[in-house]
């Protein structure tokens, strides 16, 4: 251990266990795996994880990056000269698999002084990228449009309007569209579970245009 993070541990004998801020890794009951000895842990994502664990884990491997610090992917402790920063994926029973970012004890000052910023910058506010965070729930927003909203929305649309032997165009109702409806009404996009899905969608026939209505469905002739 680096001489600056033994004096820290020897001024602080009750948390020997803990290093600027993050636990030392200790190998769990029931686990078969590797045992990462001499390592704490600063980040963990799995399976699971919403979209804002997601980002933080992405953007921590970023933040080592721009310092220079090369992370080791999948270690497994074969070498006498353990790699300062690791990522590894331990299998789990209940999430499939859970990625956990990792320091050794013997890391430079550089790099806990940058795991002591990541965890300052945590504990003031938990997204690390605010601009990461918002893209990844863009893409959650119109992968889940995609994938069931617009079928929702259109399902919505024909039982209001009685139109289920209608021919829909081979063209996609707009989400654009539906954004528009979302912001004129009391409703938004919902996110859980790295899904999305929109509160009171069926409140918004009320602001329908019954021309982009008739244009989606092909009607020629169509009573208000």
């Amino acid at each position: 251990m680096s001489d600056i993070l033994e004096r820290e541990r020897m001024n602080r004998p009750e948390n020997e266990d803990m290093l600027r801020g993050i636990e030392k890794w200790k190998y769990p009951s029931n686990y078969m795996g590797t045992d990462y000895e001499g390592y704490y842990i600063l980040y963990s994502m799995n399976r699971d994880s919403d979209h804002l664990t997601i980002s933080n884990f992405e953007t921590i491997l970023k933040l080592f990056e721009d310092i220079g610090v090369n992370v080791v992917e999948d270690y497994d402790m074969s070498s006498d000269k353990h790699p300062s920063v690791i990522n590894v994926r331990m299998k789990h029973w209940l999430v499939g698999w859970i990625d956990t970012i990792m320091i050794h004890e013997d890391a430079s000052s550089v790099i806990w002084d940058q795991v002591e910023s990541i965890n300052n910058s945590l504990s003031d506010y938990p997204v690390l990228d605010d601009d990461d965070f918002y893209q990844k729930e863009s893409d959650i927003i119109n992968e889940s449009y995609d994938s069931y909203i617009k079928d929702e929305f259109t399902d919505i649309i024909k039982k209001h309007y009685d139109l289920y032997d209608i021919e829909e165009k081979d063209s996609v109702m707009s989400k654009w569209y539906l954004d528009e409806l979302i912001d004129l009404c009391n409703t938004e996009y919902i996110i859980e579970n790295n899904s999305a899905y929109v509160y009171n969608i069926n409140d918004i026939v009320e602001h329908l245009d019954i021309e982009k209505v008739k244009e989606y469905f092909n009607i020629e002739f169509f009573e208000d």
